[in-house]
């Protein structure tokens, strides 16, 4: 179960470069990311990063989609994680 953790942990650090990535691709008007590949990083295990970015990088924090989905996948991941353990 530590080994899964520290996995998940570690795994969450790309989705958070990613929210990074496009904040600063944003401010410079430069080709962005995807709003889906953000969110199915989310999806996919993902959640913690990419809430995470949205908090510490203030980034899509006034879209619609990321305020539901990010903590609603967060919950779920949670969750799964509980069961698991």
């Amino acid at each position: 179960m530590i080994t899964f953790l520290h996995f998940y942990l570690l795994y969450n650090l790309f989705p958070l470069y990613l929210m990074w990535l496009d904040k600063r691709k944003a401010i410079k008007h430069k080709h962005r990311i995807s709003e889906r590949c953000l969110l199915t990083f989310a999806f996919c295990f993902g959640a913690l990063g990419i809430g995470m970015g949205m908090l510490y990088f203030n980034h899509k924090t006034r879209k619609k989609k990321f305020i539901f989905w990010v903590p609603l996948f967060c919950i779920i991941q949670c969750y799964f994680i509980y069961q698991l353990w």
